[in-house]
């Protein structure tokens, strides 16, 4: 995971950015021979409950599809957007941003 504050400076400033309704997904090259992953929210993203819901969502919807990113070494931040979204919903997000940045085989 990306932990340190710094990086999450680096790639919002610096990172490639891809959007869809709901949700943007910010990449960078970290110079690692493995990728690291994010999730942040908005500000008024709800409680604690909703947050944490959505930020595993993410992360479990990351991992099914962590075997089909072919490219190695890139930091993915995925900044998500309040609104009353399903698991489904989400998945369909993280699926178009990740194929609208190039990195999937296929």
């Amino acid at each position: 995971r990306i932990k340190k504050s710094s990086d999450f400076k680096r790639i919002f400033s610096n990172g490639n950015v891809k959007s869809c309704h709901g949700a943007r997904l910010y990449l960078i090259e970290n110079g690692y021979e493995y990728n690291r992953v994010a999730v942040t929210l908005t500000r008024k993203f709800g409680n604690a409950v909703t947050r944490n819901k959505n930020k595993r969502w993410i992360r479990e919807i990351y991992r099914e599809l962590k075997g089909s990113i072919r490219q190695k070494g890139v930091d993915f931040l995925f900044f998500l957007f309040p609104g009353n979204y399903t698991f489904a919903e989400r998945k369909a997000q993280v699926h178009l941003l990740v194929k609208k940045s190039g990195v999937t085989h296929g």
